[in-house]
């Protein structure tokens, strides 16, 4: 049988990721972590002015990059490029995409 279709040693590896997940609480733990990232990020979005808007749920999170906050105008993404850069020189993984700023912690 093919992985996806009731393969027997998919369904028990599929079944024990499972397990573990809810055995570790992933999602509250992931919701938990996400609730800490979005007060702090909201709290340096009122002292830094390129922050735009952060949004996200649980452990995925964005955040918006602006030259100028009233008009929602985006930061050039070579800026945020160079954000990027330094965040990864400095051992934070993140990802860019154009403005945007995405976060992506581990669940544990």
């Amino acid at each position: 049988g093919y992985t996806y279709s009731g393969h027997p040693v998919g369904c028990a590896a599929a079944l024990t990721a499972l397990d573990e997940t809810f055995k570790l609480d992933l999602p509250g733990n992931s919701l938990a972590r996400g609730e800490q990232i979005m007060n702090r990020l909201q709290a340096l979005q009122d002292e830094v002015e390129i922050i735009g808007e952060v949004r996200g749920r649980g452990l995925m999170v964005g955040i918006e990059l602006v030259s100028d906050r009233d008009a929602k105008t985006p930061l050039s993404p070579q800026i945020a490029g160079a954000i990027g850069n330094a965040t990864f020189e400095a051992g934070v993984f993140v990802r860019i995409s154009g403005n945007i700023i995405i976060l992506s912690p581990p669940l544990m």
